[in-house]
């Protein structure tokens, strides 16, 4: 069996975190991912990081503003250039911070579910294409 033509695995950086990851997007159009997580005292992780000379090096980090640990994000609803990124928390609330100005407060904060989202995902913001939509699936459905 020839193994060459099947998708394969590659690891470029195995690096040690201090929290339990839950979710890791790519920025789009960029070479910087996020990952999110829950820290071990319950608060939420987010952290922008890019691949450096063999390293992940952190280069925004939003672990001090969240209260509550995040499980799922999207960039799905945002325009390329703008760098949006929607998340869903623990406690049911989904927020949406703007990565471009690295704002650690959030431009848009709602309670969507009663209890944990467990997943997000959205679509839009293209030109004539409609408005930009999140939809969320919970816990209390």
């Amino acid at each position: 069996m020839d193994t060459t033509a099947a998708p394969q695995i590659i690891e470029h950086i195995r690096q040690s975190v201090d929290f339990t990851p839950t979710d890791t997007k790519w920025i789009p159009g960029s070479a910087i991912f996020v990952v999110t997580g829950v820290a071990p005292k319950g608060t939420g992780v987010v952290r922008m990081q890019q691949l450096d000379d063999g390293k992940a090096n952190v280069i925004f980090s939003l672990d001090h503003n969240i209260e509550t640990g995040i499980k799922c994000m999207t960039f799905g609803h945002s325009r390329l250039e703008n760098r949006q990124v929607a998340l869903g928390d623990y406690s049911g609330r989904m927020s949406i911070y703007d990565l471009q100005q690295r704002s650690d407060i959030p431009s848009y904060n709602v309670q969507a579910h009663e209890s944990i989202i467990n997943c997000i995902d959205g679509v839009g913001g293209l030109p004539g294409r409609g408005a930009p939509e999140i939809v969320t699936g919970g816990k209390d459905g």
